[in-house]
């Protein structure tokens, strides 16, 4: 969601042109400085359960895109997912076996 809305800020934005024979390293320091600020502000409304991550990404030389970011916590979400059905496969197989040994050879 919030990837769409600065896209269209930017739609709406005016760009600096440059008209500098060799590629102008203003413009590039701008767009730079604003993809970091898009960064630090996504990275700041994050829940305090990905501070982890957060930190790694704020670790990063050169930061990544904010795409980048998105798609490490993305990862990272996947990665609790698979745990938590993992450990509550576990779980299941645990009070089957504890019943099973519980009941095995005694009537219900």
């Amino acid at each position: 969601m919030w990837l769409f809305i600065w896209d269209e800020q930017m739609d709406l934005s005016e760009v600096p042109v440059c008209n500098c024979v060799t590629s102008c390293i203003a413009i590039k320091k701008t767009v730079e400085l604003e993809q970091r600020r898009k960064l630090m502000q996504f990275l700041m409304h994050l829940n305090e359960d990905y501070d982890i991550v957060r930190g790694q990404i704020l670790l990063l030389d050169p930061f990544p895109t904010v795409n980048k970011a998105y798609s490490m916590i993305q990862m990272v979400e996947k990665r609790k997912q698979v745990t938590s059905s993992m450990g509550a496969t576990r779980e299941i197989a645990a009070d089957v076996l504890q019943s099973g040994h519980r009941n095995f050879g005694e009537p219900e």
